[in-house]
């Protein structure tokens, strides 16, 4: 068992003699074993309501899109009450199974550690790199929205906006004055990705700041009583 970049556990079962099976077969079966000894003694699980909150937890940031699925009792499905048109062509697989979209999405870093009061104060470091913070899209222009949010017990960051690469003047009479745009990897498109930072603490104070080459940092400090909103 291990857990992706999503934090999804993932079980790996292979066919029962073989080299793999040998290998995965014994711990995940008693894994198994164990969790069906537990869910026993508890109270029966409704499958569409953990399939419901799994999508709309773990989906819009495996394909970059929000979402919203409800259950539509009289067809028997989860619908998607945005509207939108659900896109997956950008989706693609690792070799362990984990989800890899096209596009680009921003780099960042979490440090942790206690403060002599008792709080803990988190700092995170995201590569913005030409975005400029703004609610509503505008032409050509890279942009980012960041926002704080609570959801069982954890506080998450969730930044969008949109990466667009500066590609000159590639359309020019003068043969001299053109352009030629190569990009190899820097990433660019939409983007929406939500950072968990601490869990059952109250936010006591925040603040961004910008940093030279492109760092946006944020700093939090939380406390053991929980907030209002939390």
């Amino acid at each position: 068992m291990y857990k992706d970049q999503y934090g999804v556990c993932h079980l790996v079962l292979a066919s029962e003699g073989s080299e793999a099976g040998k290998y995965y077969n014994q711990t995940t079966v008693k894994f198994l074993k164990d969790r069906i000894a537990v869910t026993e003694c508890k109270k029966k699980l409704n499958i569409v309501k953990a399939f419901q909150k799994f999508c709309n937890t773990h989906l819009p940031k495996m394909i970059g899109q929000e979402i919203q699925l409800e259950f539509d009792e009289k067809n028997s499905a989860l619908v998607n009450t945005k509207g939108n048109e659900i896109k997956i062509d950008g989706i693609a697989w690792t070799s362990l199974g984990e989800v890899v979209t096209s596009g680009f999405k921003p780099n960042y870093s979490i440090r942790t550690h206690s403060l002599d009061d008792g709080c803990q104060e988190v700092i995170v470091d995201v590569e913005v790199i030409d975005c400029k913070r703004s609610k509503e899209p505008k032409p050509n222009t890279s942009r980012i929205k960041w926002e704080t949010f609570s959801n069982d017990g954890y506080r998450y960051l969730r930044l969008t906006g949109e990466k667009v690469l500066d590609r000159g003047a590639t359309e020019s009479k003068d043969q001299k004055n053109q352009v030629e745009f190569i990009n190899y990897s820097r990433g660019e498109g939409m983007f929406d990705i939500s950072i968990s930072l601490i869990k059952n603490k109250g936010v006591k104070s925040s603040k961004s700041e910008e940093l030279p080459c492109g760092i946006t940092r944020f700093m939090f400090i939380f406390e053991d009583s929980l907030d209002e909103n939390f």
